[in-house]
Formats: C-alpha cells, structure tokens, sequence
C-alpha cells in the first residue's frame, strides 16, 4: 500500500514547514473532538484524516475525551508496524529547512515560500 494523501493533507496545506508535528488550531479547521486553549484534542471522527498526515507525531488526544480515538490510532500504528507501506520522502525533502542544510541557496528552494509561513498561518 502507497500512502498518497490528497493536497490538502500535506505539509503546505497546513501552512508549515514543520514536519514533527501535526497541531490544528481553532482557526485553522474543524475538530471532531474539541478544542482546548484553542488547540484540538482530537476524537474518533479526526482519525481518517490523521492516518493519511504527513507529520511524524499528533497533538493532541486526551484518554479523558473519546479514548476510542487513542485506541483507534493505536490499533492503526500496530498494524503498520506488521505492514509496512512505501514511504515516498519527498515532501520532507523538498522544505526549505531541509534544502537549506543540504547546501542550497535560497533563491534555489523548491518551494521558497513555505519560508514564509508558520504553523499559525491561516
């Protein structure tokens, strides 16, 4: 199985070029689970979107608030974990920060205006 998730579930959609974790804001987009200090702590309902993320860690969830979404993404790690799927590197290739440290100039970045941006970019 190849993971190809959509545009809109890719780094650049998000408006970050931080790919360690994936945080939604009360701005940003709509939590099935519920928003807490204006961040989501994600339920049952985010999990499909959740699984096809880029990002290499979730926050955040709360055994408190719909612990089935907690199990849910554990039973999905697992699973993974007996069958692996093709991991493509690209999209972490091509950020910035990454181009940056292999050597490139900046008016020689793939995607120069993920600079730009931050993780509190609507």
């Amino acid at each position: 199985m190849k993971m190809n998730p959509q545009w809109w579930k890719t780094i650049s959609s998000i408006g970050s070029s931080y790919i360690a974790r994936y945080q939604v804001w009360e701005f940003q987009k709509e939590c099935y689970g519920m928003f807490k200090t204006w961040s989501c702590i994600f339920g049952v309902m985010d999990i499909p979107d959740i699984i096809t993320r880029p990002e290499l860690v979730v926050h955040k969830f709360s055994l408190d608030l719909q612990p089935a979404g907690y199990m849910c993404l554990l039973k999905e790690i697992r699973y993974r974990s007996h069958n692996p799927v093709d991991f493509d590197a690209v999209s972490y290739s091509e950020m910035p920060t990454v181009e940056l440290h292999n050597g490139k100039r900046i008016t020689e970045l793939t995607h120069p205006e993920w600079l730009l941006q931050s993780s509190f970019y609507k």
